[in-house]
Formats: structure tokens, C-alpha cells, sequence
């Protein structure tokens, strides 16, 4: 059985592909695989850190700008879309594959359009709540296209949306037990633990609140373990010279970086965060509170769209960038950290959006599609 995979641009989009191919290797071992990825771009990395061949076809996004250089942008991505998809077939009658599943990223379109002209059963995975351009334009041509959320199923008239839940890491199912988190981080066990995390590169605007909030921060209310970003972590030098209890005290804890995410999500009362579909998905796994930031910086502002419909439900507060100050950030923190009740209906209204065995239903519907 040859199962190939297509994803790129984000985590978000790679890890449930990986996901989904760690779930094929368990009813099938022999299983070959097959990645393809945009030049460039991180997929690359981290595919085959992950065990699997990737090759790369050109691909550029698309701009909504009317500028000469927007215009210029995207006569040269219609000629990548052409030369990726030349490149698609050719690669794809090489491997001649059972089956084609795309998890995210303008990568998907012409590996899946290939797919379907080589009559090669193709799939989607839609991580967000609403689809992006990508996958309105594929899903005319794929078998299903699986769905994230159950109330993305309104955009599929047709039929081929189904809910599944988006795959989380297996770094997320191994992680240690709550207690085991919280001790391995050494944090104070009388305290509750809110952990800020922004992605590899941080964000710029949340650096600057998180700059600001840790001059009000209250003393012995709450660790708050706020991870910077590689290229932020500078800024922070001037707060060992601060003489604030926090500091002192280190309930305020920096890092630039953390390579063991799961454990530190585990051991939060209150995540504080953006709202990437795979980043939702991780805490539904885990069932955390979260107060969510969306990136304003994402193509049809899905960020947004995925934090309201985890807010609608009660398992999320959301704030706009922009629009709040480090003093409404920390009532918004205190009003959840204060209440036992509100913090427990959080962490159920969270849990409601996990599809714990995701990975595995999405490798049962396309295997029954290659058997039958």
C-alpha cells in the first residue's frame, strides 16, 4: 500500500498529515509513504526529522493587494501552480499511490488537482472553521473532505464533509500526568500555573503587554510561564534590575523557546495563546481554559473565526489585538483563576471539541476508500 501525503506552510498543516500516517502504519506496517511539500518551506524540515521523504514542487500564495508587485506576485504564482502541477504528475505516476490526502496549504491544490486527473482517490483534511480558498476550490474533487469542526459541515453541500476532529501530535497523547508536569517544571505546586505561548517566533504585540502586565502582576496569586519567541527574548533584559516580588519571587518565568510543549501545556491551569487550528485542537486534547489572541496576520482571518467558535461555547475568552491592555488582561486571568466553577466548565466546554482517536477515523475512512 503506497499512501502519499500533501501539506505545507504550518505545523498545523504537517503534524496531523504525520498523524495520519503513524495510524495507517498500525493496521498496515508495509505501508510506503510519500510526502509533497512547497520549496521553501518548513515542511521540508520537518518531514523528514519525522522519518518520511518529502520532494518539493514550486508553489507561491496568492495576494489580495492591487499593487504592481501584487500583480506581478501572482502572475508568477498562476506559472508555479502550472509547473507544480506538471511536476505533481509526474511525481505522483513515480510513486502511483493508493490514495492522496492533503492536510493544509496552497501545496494541496495542485497535488490534489493531479491526483484527480490520474483518477487516484484524493482527500482533504479542513482544519479551520471555515474553509479557505484551497479547499472550496478542491472539494469538487476529492472523495471527502474531513472537517475540524462540526459546524463546518454547512459549507459542504454536497455531501463529502465529514466531522472528524483535527489530529493532534503523539507528543500530546504521551505527555506525563498533570501532577508529573507541574513538578517537572518545578513550579510552586500552591499556585496555579498560566503559560503564554506564542509560536516558534513569538509575537511582537504580546511581548509588548507581557513587557508592561509584569509591573502589575500580582504577588503569589499565579505562575505565569511566558514564552518570548527566540528574536523577543532580548527585550526582557532590563527586568533583573526590576525590584518586584514576581521577579524575586520568580512567579514570572521567561523562556525563549520550548521544545517540549506538550508538558507544559499539560501542567496549565490557563493557556494564553493564538488561535491556530492545531493549537485548538491541543488544548481540546487536553481540555485547558484558554484566553485566545487571534493573529490579525492570516489569510480570511481565520483565526479569529476558529477563537469565537471556542468562545461561543464557553471554553474560551477571546481579546483582539489591539483593542485591550495589560489591565484587561489580567482581569480576564484572575476572573477565571478565581473561580474553581469557571475554570471546570471551561475545561469541559474545551474538552467537547476533542476527537481523541481523529487520526485513526481519518486512516479508517480513506483505507476503506483503497479496499473497496
Amino acid at each position: 500500500m503506497r499512501i502519499l501525503f500533501t501539506c505545507g506552510g504550518t505545523g498545523g498543516h504537517i503534524y496531523p498529515a504525520v498523524s495520519i500516517a503513524e495510524e495507517i502504519s498500525r493496521k498496515h506496517p508495509e505501508a510506503e509513504y510519500l510526502f509533497i511539500g512547497a520549496e521553501g518551506m518548513m515542511e521540508m524540515d520537518i518531514v523528514p526529522k519525522c522519518g518520511y521523504e518529502i520532494k518539493a514542487v514550486p508553489v507561491t500564495n496568492l495576494s489580495r493587494g492591487k499593487r504592481p508587485r501584487d500583480i506581478v506576485h501572482n502572475i508568477k504564482t498562476v506559472f508555479n501552480v502550472i509547473a507544480s502541477l506538471f511536476r505533481s504528475l509526474k511525481l505522483i505516476k513515480g510513486f502511483r499511490p493508493d490514495a492522496v490526502i492533503g492536510t493544509g496549504g496552497y501545496v494541496c491544490f495542485p497535488v490534489i488537482f493531479a491526483a484527480w486527473l490520474l483518477r487516484i482517490p484524493a482527500f482533504v483534511h479542513e482544519s479551520n472553521s471555515e474553509p479557505g480558498l484551497t479547499t472550496k476550490m478542491l472539494s469538487r474533487f476529492v472523495k471527502r473532505v474531513f472537517t475540524g469542526y462540526r459546524e463546518s459541515l454547512k459549507f459542504y453541500k454536497n455531501g463529502i464533509g465529514e466531522y472528524t476532529g483535527t489530529p493532534v501530535r503523539k507528543q500530546f497523547e504521551e505527555a506525563a500526568p498533570e501532577a508529573e508536569a507541574y513538578e517537572q517544571l518545578g513550579a510552586d505546586p500552591d499556585l496555579p500555573l498560566v503559560v503564554s505561548v506564542w509560536g516558534s517566533l513569538g509575537s511582537g504585540y504580546m511581548n509588548e503587554i507581557f513587557s508592561e502586565f509584569i509591573t502589575i502582576m500580582p504577588k503569589n496569586e499565579f505562575v505565569l510561564m511566558h514564552v518570548t519567541g527566540k528574536r523577543y527574548y532580548d527585550l526582557y533584559e532590563y527586568i533583573n534590575g526590576l525590584d518586584l516580588p514576581v521577579i524575586s519571587e520568580k512567579t514570572f518565568v521567561l523562556k525563549d523557546f520550548v521544545y517540549d510543549l506538550p508538558l507544559y501545556m499539560k501542567a496549565a491551569n490557563l493557556v494564553i495563546c493564538r488561535a491556530g487550528a492545531s493549537t485548538l485542537a491541543e488544548l481540546a486534547y487536553l481540555g485547558k481554559p484558554a484566553v485566545i489572541v487571534p493573529s490579525p496576520n492570516v489569510v480570511n482571518n481565520h483565526q479569529e473565526k476558529n477563537a469565537r467558535v471556542f468562545e461561543a461555547k464557553g471554553a474560551a475568552v477571546v481579546l483582539t489585538e489591539g483593542s485591550f491592555t495589560r489591565e484587561d488582561l489580567l482581569e480576564t486571568i484572575m476572573s477565571i483563576l478565581s473561580s474553581p466553577n469557571r475554570e471546570a466548565e471551561m475545561s469541559e466546554a474545551m474538552s467537547s471539541f476533542c476527537v481523541p482517536d481523529s487520526a485513526a477515523i481519518i486512516a479508517d475512512k480513506v483505507l476503506q476508500f483503497v479496499a473497496g
